[in-house]
């Protein structure tokens, strides 16, 4: 702080001080003079003081500090409108609830900076299964190797339902690491709606003992006409 005030004394103007000042007064929990900072660089450049206030956003999101984070959001959205300010601020609604408001926010930035995957986790909240499982696809071909968007694709195609498409979904996040109690679990699941009760069983037996897994392997086996190990 003392070396950036002093650098300030002789280039009055160098905005990019108050970016390092305003950040160094949010680490020591002063946000009154953080805001201080991000408006006197306001004066200078509006288009810089907006991409300070996103930092000072950023970084109380990520100390989950989220009002006041879509405060400073909204400050330097006001100065500057750009996607990735616009995208910081779904995330921040998203972690309020507000998921109404976060998913037209998304839907905004889809051209330019696009969040297929919060997108398609919102629309999967809302009941919006086709959407989901549409938005879910492209956020796996924005990442083919990401796990948790195959098992959003798998979640939304099992609602559709497109059961082939769900296993497949999930199969393939298993093959790249996934949770594999999850995986196990909602593969159980499809083959129980598919009536291939054996394999049904097979899944939901492999997994830890617990209610739900006991629960699995019982209605497949029940199902599968094997009453007296459905009964065990």
């Amino acid at each position: 702080v003392e070396i950036e005030e002093a650098h300030l004394q002789s280039h009055p103007g160098d905005v990019k001080s108050y970016l390092v000042l305003a950040l160094a007064h949010l680490g020591k929990g002063d946000d009154r003079t953080a805001e201080i900072q991000a408006g006197k660089a306001e004066k200078t450049s509006p288009d810089f003081a907006a991409g300070i206030y996103r930092a000072m956003g950023r970084y109380a999101y990520q100390k989950k500090r989220f009002y006041r984070a879509g405060r400073f959001l909204d400050k330097g959205l006001a100065l500057r409108s750009d996607p990735a300010s616009v995208n910081l601020k779904a995330l921040i609604l998203m972690a309020q609830g507000e998921t109404d408001r976060a998913g037209r926010l998304f839907e905004q930035t889809l051209a330019s900076r696009p969040d297929h995957l919060n997108l398609a986790r919102i629309y999967l909240s809302q009941a919006r299964y086709e959407e989901a499982a549409r938005t879910a696809e492209a956020a796996v071909r924005q990442a083919p190797e990401s796990a948790p968007a195959r098992i959003l694709m798998g979640t939304a195609l099992m609602m559709t339902p497109d059961l082939a498409g769900a296993a497949q979904a999930f199969t393939r996040a298993g093959q790249l690491k996934a949770n594999p109690v999850l995986i196990r679990y909602n593969l159980g699941l499809i083959h129980l709606a598919q009536k291939a009760y054996g394999q049904a069983a097979e899944q939901f037996s492999a997994l830890p003992e617990s209610r739900d897994a006991l629960l699995g392997t019982a209605a497949a086996r029940h199902m599968d006409g094997d009453l007296d190990s459905a009964l065990d």
